[in-house]
């Protein structure tokens, strides 16, 4: 059995992938930063979660389901055949 990628599963770790991105981004400026100017790294910290609550309220429920699906499938029994919903069946 082999393990397939599909670029589209990307999209439901999208807000994890921004708010790591950022957190990253906001303590390397913060290094940078005089204690005066500290306020910059609060209001930074802010914007990255707005961001990332907006991709988690926008979010992709098809992409998702999809990927639900055959995850499930595949994992649960390996020559399953999926219907439509996030059951898996043995082949007739």
């Amino acid at each position: 059995m082999t393990i397939q990628f599909n670029p589209a599963d990307l999209l439901v770790i999208l807000p994890e992938l921004v708010l790591l991105g950022a957190t990253c981004a906001i303590l390397l400026i913060d290094l940078f930063l005089k204690p005066s100017q500290r306020d910059i790294t609060h209001w930074l910290s802010i914007v990255a979660i707005a961001v990332t609550s907006f991709l988690v309220w926008r979010g992709a429920p098809e992409v998702a389901q999809a990927s639900a699906r055959s995850t499930a499938c595949s994992s649960t029994m390996a020559s399953a055949s999926c219907s439509g919903s996030l059951s898996c069946s043995p082949p007739a």
